[in-house]
């Protein structure tokens, strides 16, 4: 029996295997191939319920064996999750063969006392990285690691809910794999956001954050409210750094990245990824990188990196792709539409109600220019849903061409000039579908406007972007 079993289990096809409910899957595909016989199976099947039965009376405190069904229901789905805990460790031979061996029961305990055992490991790594915490405001790092955290272990319930994540965790990863939840998902966060934190050490904080600053202000932003990673955003910037062939930094001047663009025009995605790889190997010795686990991670972001470079080169668009360091001695693009403060939440809701209720846009545009002072405000309004089809086009119409300019302007961190035409860069996501609608209204005005009216559009354009008026 044991020769055949050990055949058998070589038979598994790892494709058919869900790893993310291994136990029950695994049960399925051992069953297809003859490593379960149907009297393995319903003994598998009776454990299982034998277990959900004892666990249900301990959740009652002995008082019933029963619970409503989306209650029993969550207490089998953590069994299960105790099992495939355990499992995962296992190749899939093993992992079958534990089935075919071992006691349910067993299991389930095994796979509990692993994820007790991962609580503790993963509150000695939540230790060292409150001890290496950024000093940056970024709202979500900061509340991400001292509240949302802390309410995990509160909430977490090892016995009857171990397979949920109990808490709101905002701050992205540089690579995060979502699909995992429980001590599972949090163990792995915590290992990654500690090389994160030891990697974004090795430049002053003063650095980050103007690093940071600038990308907020790419966009019109405050970037302490923004959902962003800042390693991605380190590792962007230091491997065109590294590219260029200088010391590393965080500062990439636009004469540095029309240089680079240069550089690298007509290379074949092999090409840039062989440069790239060669570029992350100098930030390693340069920034004396030699934990081999923190190397390994840095160096997997190339696979996302390596695409967008290639196109941002193939399109013109590297500005948009990296964050370019500008001279901040210029008004700041928020303040250039007229003159005069945002407005508050409250009062630019109140405008928005009455866009809502106007009936054309003749009548939207003169509440824009009576109400409306500021680019941000401006932006914010074209993009939330109060304006409609070729509404768009009577407002613009409306517009004075540097008024239109500065748009065009501000839109360029969403498009590129190719040839005068626009064309998408790489970082269309920060932006919502409305956002990218009310952009696409403008450019469809500006095609179908007098060639004259184009060209000087573009033209203040680009002046506006050249001096900075418009970051």
């Amino acid at each position: 029996m044991k020769n055949n079993t050990l055949i058998a289990t070589h038979l598994l096809k790892p494709e058919a295997i869900n790893r993310h409910q291994l136990t029950l899957s695994l049960i399925t595909e051992g069953a297809r191939v003859g490593v379960f016989n149907q009297a393995h199976v319903e003994k598998m099947q009776i454990q299982l319920v034998t277990i959900l039965n004892t666990a249900i009376l301990e959740y009652t405190h002995q008082e019933s064996n029963s619970v409503k069904t989306e209650t029993a229901h969550n207490i089998f789905q953590s069994i299960l999750y105790c099992c495939d805990y355990f499992l995962l460790s296992l190749s899939l031979e093993d992992a079958a063969t534990v089935l075919l061996t071992l006691d349910f029961n067993d299991l389930y305990l095994r796979g509990l006392q692993r994820i007790k055992d991962d609580v503790d490991q993963a509150k000695i790594i939540e230790a060292k990285v409150q001890s290496t915490m950024l000093d940056i405001p970024l709202i979500a790092y900061n509340d991400s690691i001292n509240e949302s955290i802390p309410d995990f272990w509160q909430n977490y319930d090892e016995y009857y809910d171990a397979h949920n994540t109990p808490a709101l965790i905002d701050y992205p990863l540089l690579k995060d794999d979502m699909s995992w939840a429980g001590i599972l998902y949090i163990k792995n966060y915590l290992e990654k956001l500690l090389l994160e934190n030891e990697f974004a050490l090795c430049f002053s904080q003063q650095e980050v954050i103007q690093l940071l600053e600038n990308y907020g202000e790419k966009y019109c932003m405050d970037y302490r409210e923004m959902l962003i990673n800042i390693t991605e955003q380190i590792l962007k910037n230091v491997l065109c750094s590294a590219l260029l062939k200088k010391n590393i930094s965080l500062s990439i001047s636009e004469a540095e990245c029309t240089t680079l663009e240069k550089q690298l025009k007509g290379l074949t995605e092999n090409e840039c990824r062989t440069q790239l790889e060669y570029a992350m190997q100098n930030i390693f010795v340069e920034l004396q990188i030699a934990n081999s686990e923190l190397q390994q991670y840095l160096k997997s972001f190339i696979d996302t990196f390596s695409p967008q470079l290639v196109n941002a080169i193939r399109t013109n668009s590297l500005a948009g792709l990296i964050v370019i360091d500008h001279d901040h001695s210029y008004i700041d693009c928020a303040h250039y539409y007229r003159p005069g403060e945002n407005l508050s939440d409250e009062q630019l809701r109140l405008v928005i109600d009455e866009l809502q209720h106007c009936q054309d846009g003749q009548a939207k545009f003169a509440v824009i220019k009576s109400e409306i002072h500021s680019l941000e405000d401006l932006i914010e309004v074209l993009g939330s849903y109060c304006i409609f089809d070729e509404e768009y086009n009577v407002i613009f119409s409306q517009m004075e061409e540097h008024d239109l300019a500065v748009l065009v302007a501000d839109l360029r961190d969403d498009y590129e000039l190719v040839d005068d035409k626009f064309v998408f860069n790489v970082d269309r996501w920060h932006r919502t579908e409305n956002e990218l609608y009310w952009q696409k209204q403008l450019i469809s005005y500006l095609l179908n406007a007098n060639p004259s009216t184009y060209e000087n559009v573009l033209q203040l354009s680009r002046e506006f972007k050249k001096s900075r008026i418009v970051k």
